[in-house]
């Protein structure tokens, strides 16, 4: 595998990304330790040619304690990628924001906050550590065009009730992923750009957190939408300098508004993000 990816570097490339979902997650456990080798073994060939090095990883604490030796891998990652997107979906059965940056709920681990802290305190240092932002949505089909999370619905447990009552339309009932978009052409996700299409031909009613815990959520009929717009972009490109973190990256390019159809500019998402490091 080394001797492959260094065959790849005449091409121009200046390193490698290693995106292996998960390490040790449902497997054998010792891939937490053949992993750490693997980087240390890639990073050994690469510095001679200063061939960077880096890594996509996961942002769920189980996936993390699961599979990354994390002061091990951080010696020879110049950079760790922190996939944090997709932490809830239509493979669920309520719905949720799938980016949140924060959460009112003790024992809620899925949300950017608490994976970039907890990935900061198992050894990872903070100029390494880069968060993920997502440039589309991830979308539902509600079980009821009523039941919007505005307590239709009674849940004894009080985890979700709690989300329920703080974060609005967060826990109501789907039946399974959204409706696919005319351009990614996927069920359960929406890139920016189709979010902004749809929501303009109206009859939508958007829910924004007023306390930035996470972007906006949309809704109409039986189609939900979670999503992170320019405003949520922006606050958490201010998180990475707020924590001295290395930066912030994307999932995906073409998924933002790159022709401006909306109307906001080229790039909306990701031009707020570098407009606010870089100002």
């Amino acid at each position: 595998m080394t001797h492959y990816s260094l065959s790849h570097m005449q091409y121009g490339f200046d390193g490698l990304n290693l995106d292996y979902e998960y390490p040790a997650y449902q497997q054998s456990a010792s891939e937490k330790q053949t992993f750490a080798a693997w980087c240390r073994e890639l990073k050994t060939a690469f510095q001679p040619y200063g061939y960077e090095l880096t890594a996509a990883v996961a942002a769920g604490k189980d996936k993390i304690d699961a599979g990354y030796d994390v002061p091990e891998i951080s010696k020879y990652l110049d950079a760790i990628h922190l996939m944090s997107y997709d932490l809830h979906g239509s493979w669920e059965s309520t719905v949720n924001h799938h980016a949140p940056m924060s959460s009112n709920v003790p024992e809620d681990y899925l949300t950017v906050d608490y994976a970039v802290k907890y990935w900061l305190q198992s050894g990872c240092p903070p100029e390494k550590l880069v968060i993920g932002i997502p440039t589309y949505g991830r979308t539902f089909t509600l079980s009821s065009p009523t039941n919007t999370g505005y307590y239709h619905h009674f849940i004894k447990l009080d985890i979700f009730l709690y989300m329920r009552i703080n974060n609005l339309g967060i826990g109501s009932w789907a039946s399974g992923a959204g409706q696919a978009g005319t351009i990614s052409n996927e069920e359960g996700l929406l890139g920016y750009q189709e979010i902004c299409l749809k929501l303009a031909e109206g009859g939508w009613t958007v829910d924004k957190a007023t306390d930035g815990s996470r972007g906006p959520i949309a809704y109409k009929e039986t189609q939900w939408i979670g999503y992170d717009d320019k405003e949520t972009a922006k606050l958490k490109a201010q998180y990475v300098i707020d924590h001295g973190l290395g930066g912030a990256m994307f999932w995906d390019l073409p998924s933002d508004d790159f022709n401006n159809r909306c109307g906001e500019g080229t790039y909306p998402i990701i031009r707020t993000v570098h407009q606010t490091l870089y100002p």
